[in-house]
């Protein structure tokens, strides 16, 4: 696959012999060096660099970067490097970012470059250990659908007074999921329903004048909330029917484009949950689908369904953010996203009887029908500690540069978070679109971006990026 989706006018080299210690290495694009010895591989400590020599200057826009050892999906030992390239007689930086680990995609700007060389400057361990670097430039891939970028959108997080201001978002969003005022509650009679907020049909009604018929407006249910410390939702047929007739109502009434269930916390634990969450799909879709509407839902890797549920699913996100156990109390990398993608799409999703029991079996989710999740926010990581309560919009931590933004880090002094800049989800988005083979990307939170008229706006690099290399968009 990956050979097929990349354009490759030349393949560069894989270090052939060790050099001392301490030296720079050194390769050219002669006689077709690379020849996948598992054993070759240049070590570079932190200030040392692998320096890429071209016979002559050629036009790129990726670097591939592979770590010598490491698992796919797994972190490696860089935690800081830059790649820069040879022009006009002097060394200028094009790219930058924190871990390279199995394989890293590289995204540049098209460029004519005579060498390039890669800096690393720092480390987990000693060395970092790479096993290839090599330029191609990238061809644009056909599709058979238009890759869908999914964005939610919250009312209580706006940044602007009127809604109307992110109108220019919704030339690149394709869906948008409104989020923050439908919950699982319960009834008078105690029984779970779905609660409506007093603003919801204002703000959506705002939602859908802005998009301007652009993008599909969904309602999110929100019902992982406990109400008097229980998860409200239950596997009884009457409670499950009754709710499902609700949203169904509603989408109908507001003119809306579909539903997206959103079931986070403990419930996986429970039996009993995981048998309603995914009878509240199966009830729920067919009603759905007969009025040309959608149903989705977002979900760490992990998450267990039955087949049924997992089969009339219109495509689902996947949540690749606030990971628990990823390089540095980083939780949003580059390695965590392609680590989550192979889980759902090659190992499978979790499958559970009807009575939620796991069934030790999985299914893989065809990759079409995935959206790959991006964070337009930073985590607090004050001291190596992930701080869950600590939270900045992308638009916060732009302001705080203070005029001197800097598009390669992922990572806010001012702030002491971690975050993905533009560098790193315009290579999060190639390697969905044109690696991975994916149907879509997701974002949370669109409201949480920068003035869509900013040139650092992460939804305008989705959509650049998208424009660069998906023929027909």
């Amino acid at each position: 696959m990956f050979q097929r989706m990349l354009c490759w006018f030349f393949t560069l080299c894989v270090i052939t012999a060790i050099f001392p210690w301490g030296a720079d290495w050194f390769c050219t694009n002669q006689n077709n060096a690379f020849d996948g010895n598992p054993k070759t591989f240049a070590a570079l400590r932190p200030g040392r660099a692998l320096v890429l020599e071209l016979d002559e200057a050629v036009s790129i826009n990726s670097i591939v970067l592979r770590e010598h050892g490491v698992a796919y999906g797994q972190p490696g030992n860089s935690r800081l490097f830059r790649i820069e390239a040879y022009q006009n007689g002097s060394w200028e930086i094009i790219y930058g970012s924190d871990v390279i680990g199995a394989v890293r995609i590289c995204v540049v700007d098209e460029m004519e470059v005579s060498a390039v060389r890669l800096v690393i400057d720092e480390t987990a361990k000693r060395t970092v250990r790479i096993s290839e670097m090599s330029i191609a430039l990238q061809e644009p891939a056909g599709r058979e659908k238009p890759f869908r970028v999914v964005g939610y959108f919250h009312p209580n997080v706006f940044i602007y007074d009127d809604i109307s201001n992110y109108a220019d978002q919704f030339e690149v969003a394709t869906h948008v999921i409104y989020i923050g005022n439908t919950t699982l509650g319960l009834c008078d009679e105690g029984r779970p329903t779905v609660l409506f907020s007093e603003q919801s049909p204002q703000n959506i009604s705002a939602l859908q004048q802005a998009v301007g018929g652009r993008s599909d407006v969904l309602i999110s249910l929100t019902c992982g909330a406990r109400v008097n410390g229980l998860n409200v939702l239950t596997d009884n047929p009457q409670d499950i029917e009754r709710i499902a007739g609700q949203l169904f109502d509603f989408v109908q009434e507001k003119s809306l484009d579909g539903v997206e269930i959103n079931f986070e916390g403990s419930w996986r634990d429970s039996r009993v949950h995981r048998a309603a969450y995914s009878m509240l799909i199966e009830t729920l879709a067919p009603m759905l689908h007969e009025v040309n509407k959608s149903i989705t839902v977002s979900v760490v890797s992990n998450f267990p369904f039955t087949a049924r549920a997992l089969e009339l699913l219109d495509y689902i996100n996947i949540m690749s953010y606030d990971h628990m156990d990823t390089e540095q109390v980083w939780h949003s990398t580059y390695n965590a996203m392609q680590r989550d993608i192979r889980d759902l799409a090659v190992r499978g999703v979790p499958l559970i009887d009807s009575t939620g029991k796991v069934m030790g079996t999985h299914q893989p989710f065809p990759r079409e029908k995935l959206n790959g999740g991006v964070p337009f926010y930073g985590m607090g990581n004050l001291g190596g500690v992930r701080e869950w309560d600590r939270t900045f919009s992308f638009g916060r931590l732009y302001r705080e540069a203070n005029g001197d933004f800097n598009p390669h880090a992922n990572y806010c002094l001012a702030t002491s978070s971690y975050y993905n800049g533009p560098t790193t989800i315009r290579d999060k988005a190639a390697y969905m679109l044109l690696q991975a083979e994916l149907g879509g990307i997701m974002i949370w939170a669109l409201n949480h971006d920068t003035e869509f008229s900013n040139p650092y706006s992460l939804l305008r690099t989705i959509g650049d990026t998208m424009d660069r290399f998906s023929c027909g968009r």
